[in-house]
């Protein structure tokens, strides 16, 4: 599972970044809004840890908004491609 932590402290975004790359998640961090909405539009995250209060954009309001528009775009390409890989395998074993 691949999770974006957004946090302007930086001993707080370590700690969240250590914990979850301990129970073995694929993490990447970020330290404002801004570079956190630009690599939640540019990667497919399956969660992303968001911090309310931040300098630059912070995570209440249209921002928080344009981060989960962000998060619901990249489920629904997963989501697309799963459906189109089981479909391929489907007609690959009904084939005789």
């Amino acid at each position: 599972m691949r999770v974006l932590v957004v946090e302007d402290q930086d001993d707080l975004r370590e700690v969240v970044v250590e914990t979850l790359r301990e129970e073995s998640f694929a993490v990447d961090e970020s330290a404002d809004g801004e570079e956190g909405l630009y690599k939640a539009l540019n990667w497919d995250y399956d969660i992303v840890v968001l911090d309310v209060m931040m300098p630059v954009m912070n995570g209440c309001g249209e921002e928080s908004a344009k981060l989960s528009k962000a998060g619901a775009a990249s489920w629904a390409k997963r989501e697309a491609a799963y459906l189109e890989w089981r479909m391929e395998i489907s007609s690959k074993s009904s084939t005789p």
